[in-house]
């Protein structure tokens, strides 16, 4: 890292690639379980993926 920048900048930059690194794992997540077509049943809500649908009467 360059030696001009300011404690303050060093603390921002390393917190913003710390953001974007959870932020990218957040969506390779989200995208396996569209691959994988994983199903979640909560209750009268149906996930699938990144999407959700209700259900009536609830899945038994």
């Amino acid at each position: 890292m360059d030696a001009s920048l300011s404690r303050r900048q060093l603390v921002e930059q390393v917190r913003d690639r710390i953001l974007a690194c959870l932020a990218q794992d957040r969506a390779g997540f989200l995208d396996l379980m569209d691959e994988q077509s994983v199903v979640i049943l909560a209750g009268s809500r149906v996930y699938r993926g990144r999407s959700s649908v209700e259900r009536y009467p609830p899945p038994a």
